[in-house]
């Protein structure tokens, strides 16, 4: 992403192309990038391991963003709305608290340029249809990954311990075209925000996904299905995503500022269970 000329960087989680391209009504040029990864983890590591970006304040609702900084790479600031701001109920962050968070942080740092990590369109889905047809089952670990204290898993017959709404779809209990359609009414949902963010900001700003979804297409030429996203197969539904850019009418005199102090993802509290909610099963 740092090849790229932004100010603002929204990103959607698990964002396919092809989706993105025919729901949004966003004013801006879209054209598509191939992600270096097809997962979030991946796809931080390989945009931003092992380097300080002290001009950037990165909102998040994906608890992988605290999990992979601290002390091997440095934002000037990490707002962890996965920490402050999660839904029990629904089991993610709601866009609209991304959003307004965005906004603050536009405000509180106007010298920063700002990332803003949106959960949505990644499970659990949270629209009204598929909360209501599949509750608890809308993305969320009925049996959650029991983790030990120094964050390594335990080893599990993960596919008996289980149960999430890929395995519904490998089961058969659930078909691919449902379950898209699912994950296409959280894009609704969340577009809202973005459209909303996009009339706000007055900078070049670019909306874009970490990586893509799969619901059960072949990874060709191997005769496998995939299922959600994994690092295993990169696939062009998993990692060519969409990247719209609304040029805005200003720019920002950005500056580097070091943190006051860093914050170290793998001590804080509750973070892997919220991993474990949002369907990750490492």
């Amino acid at each position: 992403v740092f090849a790229a000329d932004w100010d603002n960087l929204l990103i959607l989680d698990a964002c396919r192309y092809d989706d993105f391209e025919t729901r949004h009504d966003l004013e801006g040029h879209l054209e598509h990038r191939i992600s270096r990864g097809a997962v979030s983890g991946e796809f931080l590591k390989r945009n931003f391991g092992g380097e300080n970006h002290y001009d950037i304040v990165y909102v998040t609702a994906n608890p992988w963003v605290s999990y992979f900084a601290g002390d091997k790479y440095e934002f000037h600031k990490i707002v962890p709305l996965w920490k402050t701001h999660w839904n029990k109920d629904l089991k993610t962050v709601h866009p609209s608290d991304v959003g307004a968070a965005t906004i603050r942080a536009h405000e509180q740092s106007p010298n920063q340029r700002i990332i803003s990590h949106f959960m949505q369109p990644h499970q659990p889905f949270i629209g009204n249809r598929a909360h209501s047809e599949l509750g608890s089952l809308s993305g969320n670990l009925d049996i959650r990954h029991i983790v030990e204290e120094t964050g390594q898993g335990t080893e599990l017959d993960r596919e008996n311990e289980f149960t999430h709404v890929w395995h519904l779809l490998k089961s058969g209990q659930i078909d691919a075209e449902t379950l898209r359609s699912y994950s296409r009414e959280n894009l609704d949902l969340v577009l809202n925000y973005v459209e909303d963010l996009l009339e706000k900001l007055n900078e070049r700003t670019v909306v874009t996904a970490d990586h893509g979804q799969m619901f059960g297409e072949f990874a060709s030429p191997f005769p496998f299905r995939v299922y959600g996203h994994t690092d295993k197969f990169h696939t062009r539904a998993l990692v060519k995503v969409p990247w719209l850019v609304a040029q805005g009418s200003e720019r920002k005199q950005v500056t580097a500022e070091r943190p006051k102090s860093s914050e170290a993802a793998n001590a804080e509290d509750g973070m892997r269970k919220k991993l474990e909610q949002l369907g990750y099963l490492e």
